[in-house]
């Protein structure tokens, strides 16, 4: 689809333009292999976990963690905003 191929190329644009310890970073892109093949992959750094897995886990999530979680994606959002 056109108008999703269009937002992938930016999405790929932005992320390669950002470097920061608060954004995923592309350290690669794989085309496919042949040309019919509309994938195409992208390579970012392993993360340990996701928010969903651990907000959802049984630990029990204290005020420091919601804390410290606000901060990061705030950091985050600030580097973007700059």
């Amino acid at each position: 689809d056109l108008i999703d191929g269009k937002r992938i190329l930016r999405e790929i644009r932005l992320m390669r333009h950002f470097s920061h310890s608060n954004i995923l970073m592309i350290r690669d892109l794989v085309p496919p292999a042949h040309p019919d093949h509309e994938d195409i992959y992208i390579v970012m750094d392993l993360m340990d976990t996701d928010m969903h897995r651990v907000i959802h886990s049984k630990q029990d999530l204290s005020d420091q963690h919601f804390q410290y979680f606000i901060y990061q994606l705030l950091r985050g959002l600030l580097y973007l905003h700059s």
